[in-house]
């Protein structure tokens, strides 16, 4: 069994995945938004 990451994505890794497509903040989202689970969604109690 593979252990599942736990990644904090914050707002500046949205804004450099948009301004520049073929850096790491942008392969972190395309990793985020496919099927398998790579990562674990985790969410603070305020949001």
């Amino acid at each position: 069994m593979v252990d599942i990451l736990r990644v904090v994505i914050d707002t500046n890794l949205i804004i450099s995945a948009i301004l520049n497509g073929t850096g790491a903040p942008a392969k972190l989202i395309d990793w985020m938004t496919q099927d398998e689970d790579y990562f674990k969604l985790l969410i603070s109690q305020p949001i």
